[in-house]
C-alpha cells in the first residue's frame, strides 16, 4: 500500500513519487469512503437483515450510529494514508502527533455531544 511504494520511494530519493504515493492514497481512501457514504442504504439493509433483534428501537439507533460511522469513513480512511505516508518518510513524531490531536477532538466531542447536549 502507500507506506510501501512511499518507503521505496523515499528511499530512492524521489521526491516527486514520495508525494503522489501519498496524494494517491488519499485519493483512495477518500474515493472508497465516498463509495461507503454512497452505499450506505444497501449495506444497512443487508447488516440489520441478518441482526438477531427486530426491536424498532434498537434497528433505529443502530442504523443511525452506523450511518454517522460511515459518514466519517472518507476521512478516517484518508488518515490511514497519511499515517502511513508519515511512518513511510520516517516522521513518527508528526504521524503521532495526528493520531493524538484526532483521538483528543474525537474525546471532547463525543463528551460534548452526549454528556452536554
Amino acid at each position: 500500500g502507500t507506506g510501501g511504494i512511499t518507503a521505496r520511494a523515499f528511499g530512492e530519493g524521489d521526491t516527486e513519487e514520495v508525494l503522489l504515493s501519498g496524494l494517491r492514497g488519499i485519493l483512495c481512501g477518500v474515493c472508497i469512503g465516498a463509495v461507503l457514504v454512497l452505499l450506505q442504504a444497501p449495506i444497512a439493509w443487508v447488516g440489520f437483515h441478518f441482526a438477531a433483534t427486530s426491536e424498532e428501537s434498537t434497528v433505529t439507533q443502530a442504523s443511525l450510529y452506523l450511518r454517522c460511522r460511515l459518514l466519517g469513513a472518507p476521512a478516517a480512511l484518508a488518515n490511514y494514508a497519511v499515517s502511513a505516508w508519515l511512518n513511510a518518510v520516517q516522521h513518527p513524531r508528526a504521524m503521532l502527533a495526528t493520531n493524538l490531536v484526532l483521538n483528543l477532538s474525537n474525546t471532547v466531542l463525543c463528551v460534548t455531544f452526549a454528556w452536554v447536549l
